[in-house]
């Protein structure tokens, strides 16, 4: 248990974490290291920067296309595998609390495909070889790029919606009011 805790522990430290794209990407590397991550990170640090261009272009253009209405409260960057990958979704509800319940309302549910980006290929194979280290990498992964797209795209979202990130099913981490 101790462990599983030391990997949330170090989800909460990114979120905490103010910096940059290329900063952020150090940061996870340096919290996997100091949790005893033992896969090869090489190809994630090859593929992190173009994998956050392909999520901006997609972000902005499903916000765009399909802008979230004004009452929205939150907005959740959901994570889940395939057979051969990880993904995601975003959704939105209405109304927020603290417990993370607001995370299963899908009042704002863009139908979108379900992107593909790279750095989500050198995250899979850790989840099915360390599964805590997997959740670790993958929502601290999507924290970073929406922090990092929310600093430069802060319109596209309604004024004071609450994002978070998890796995579908998992535990959700508020990080930032926009």
């Amino acid at each position: 248990m101790a462990k599983l805790e030391a990997y949330t522990d170090a989800i909460y430290d990114v979120i905490e974490f103010d910096g940059d794209l290329k900063s952020s990407r150090s940061f996870i590397i340096e919290k996997a290291a100091k949790l005893g991550i033992r896969h090869d990170l090489v190809e994630y640090q090859n593929h992190y920067e173009s994998s956050y261009n392909e999520f901006e272009a997609w972000l902005s253009d499903l916000l765009q296309q399909k802008k979230p209405p004004a009452d929205l409260e939150a907005l959740c960057f959901s994570l889940y595998e395939t057979a051969e990958t990880v993904t995601m979704f975003i959704a939105g509800a209405e109304e927020w609390d603290e417990e993370g319940d607001w995370a299963l309302a899908k009042d704002y549910a863009p139908l979108s495909i379900e992107p593909y980006f790279p750095v989500f290929k050198e995250i899979y194979p850790l989840l099915e070889e360390n599964l805590p280290a997997g959740l670790f990498l993958g929502t601290s992964t999507i924290i970073a790029f929406a922090k990092e797209f929310a600093a430069h795209h802060q319109d596209l979202f309604p004024e004071g919606v609450i994002l978070g990130a998890g796995y579908d099913g998992g535990d959700v981490f508020d990080f930032m009011e926009v």
